[in-house]
C-alpha cells in the first residue's frame, strides 16, 4: 500500500496505525508506549490528502504521521517526560527535532513513552 499511489489515504493509514497501537498497547499486553494522541491527527491527515487531491503537496512525506518522544517538545502538547511533577507542562514552541519533522510535512500522530 501506499499514499502516493492512492491505494491508500493519510487518514486510513492514521485509522490503521490507532488500530495497531489499540491491539497492543490499550487491549493487548497494555504496554503503555502511548500515553497521549495528538487530537488534531485526523484534521492533519485530512488536510493532506486533500493536498495530495490537488497536486500541492508540502513535501515527499506530506501525509505521512509519526510518533514524537515524550521529551520531546510540541507545541501544544505535554512534554513531561513522563514524570508525574511535570503532566501539565505544555510545550509553547517545537523542539529541532519536530520543527524538522514538519519542514518534510510529517506530522505528529502520538508522543510515545521512552524506555527506562
Amino acid at each position: 500500500m501506499s499514499i502516493s499511489t492512492g491505494s491508500i489515504t493519510s487518514v486510513e493509514l492514521v485509522a490503521r496505525y490507532l488500530q495497531r497501537i489499540a491491539t497492543y498497547d490499550a487491549r493487548g499486553p497494555c504496554l503503555n508506549s502511548i500515553p497521549i494522541l495528538h487530537e488534531d491527527v485526523f484534521d492533519q491527515a485530512a488536510a493532506s490528502d486533500a493536498r495530495r487531491a490537488t497536486g500541492t503537496l508540502l513535501g515527499a512525506l506530506d501525509g505521512i504521521p509519526y510518533t514524537l518522544k515524550y521529551s520531546m517538545k510540541y507545541k501544544g502538547m505535554t512534554c513531561s517526560s513522563g514524570s508525574p511533577a511535570l503532566e501539565h507542562v505544555v510545550a509553547n514552541e517545537d523542539s529541532l527535532s519536530p520543527n524538522s519533522c514538519e519542514n518534510l510535512a510529517l506530522y505528529v500522530l502520538v508522543e510515545r513513552t521512552r524506555h527506562r
